[in-house]
């Protein structure tokens, strides 16, 4: 029982990394990662121009605020450069996460073998 509640709780560790990036400034922007300054600025444009004569409502203002968010980061060399590498640790916190997990429910698995074996 204590190994699957370590299970979760490494799971839920794992759910919440990947949850903070979900809300991904390329994909918030719709550019890639390679995207140019340009490319950045032109995307900020193209995904504001849909709340011009707009009135916003709770939902729109979040997502104003996530696209502004998102353009301030990546039109922003030095923003940009420390976003990538969070980013990136964050995606290999998320994976080693899952590697715990699996290996915890291996383990688990193996130890309830044992228990039954020696019963």
């Amino acid at each position: 029982a204590a190994a699957l509640y370590q299970v979760m709780e490494l799971k839920q560790l794992g759910t919440a990394i990947q949850t903070q990036w979900q809300d991904d400034h390329y994909s918030v922007l719709g550019v890639s990662e390679s995207a140019t300054l340009k490319e950045v600025e032109l995307a900020f444009k193209r995904a504001t121009t849909q709340f011009m004569a707009k009135p916003l409502d709770a939902e729109l203002r979040i997502r104003r605020a996530r696209i502004a968010r998102a353009h301030e980061v990546l039109s922003n060399l030095d923003a940009r450069t420390v976003y990538d590498r969070r980013r990136r640790l964050s995606r290999l916190a998320g994976d080693a996460v899952g590697i715990l997990c699996i290996g915890a429910l291996v383990l688990g698995t193996f130890l309830l073998f044992l228990r039954a074996a020696r019963a």
